[in-house]
């Protein structure tokens, strides 16, 4: 069953599956069912992202659809996607200014390296922390309405930095846990036949 997939997908991050589906739901205002919270917060995960960047990037994307008309889940798959494949031009496109190139640059250089020594994950933490700071900036301009917005994005990329520092060399654990979802929904479709 996808549901009991996705709470042993969450176990792998030490996370509940429920609160991830709640906070979801909550900071989409409702507008995406418990099945599409699964789906979206599955992918992202087994992309390498950390549940716990997911309601910020939710409510990002959810005031994004305010403005373009788009799927709230569709939006939400488009900025997880562009931060896992570091495909920042898209985001460009939707007046989202944000350089990933330049955050990978700046993790490395902190880290007393180049961008062509970071891993998958450290990337991927760069070009989160990227978003979610053009994605705070972004709502300051919208106005006061979207303060709490802004302050969930701010307290995300706290504490993706505070987790990345504790998980920093995880990227392989990713796999691992894309193995263990991918053999228990292989497991599923067999039990179908």
């Amino acid at each position: 069953e996808k549901r009991m997939a996705f709470t042993n997908l969450a176990a792998t991050f030490h996370t509940n599956a429920d609160a991830i589906i709640a906070d979801l739901k909550r900071v989409s205002h409702n507008s995406i069912t418990e099945s599409q919270a699964i789906t979206v917060a599955g992918k992202a995960m087994l992309s390498g992202l950390d549940p716990r960047a997911l309601p910020g990037l939710m409510e990002f994307a959810k005031t994004m659809t305010k403005f373009t008309g788009e799927n709230v889940t569709n939006t939400f798959d488009d900025l997880s996607r562009a931060i896992v494949t570091s495909q920042d031009r898209m985001l460009r496109m939707q007046r989202i200014d944000v350089d990933f190139d330049k955050a990978q640059d700046t993790l490395a250089k902190s880290l007393g390296g180049t961008k062509d020594q970071l891993n998958e994950q450290q990337k991927q933490y760069a070009n989160l922390t990227a978003l979610m700071e053009a994605a705070s900036t972004m709502t300051q301009r919208l106005g006061k309405d979207n303060q709490s917005m802004s302050d969930e994005l701010r307290a995300t990329t706290t504490g993706l930095s505070e987790a990345y520092t504790k998980l920093h060399d995880s990227f392989f654990l990713a796999f691992g846990k894309l193995a263990i979802f991918m053999m228990e929904v292989f497991a599923e479709r067999l039990d179908r036949i």
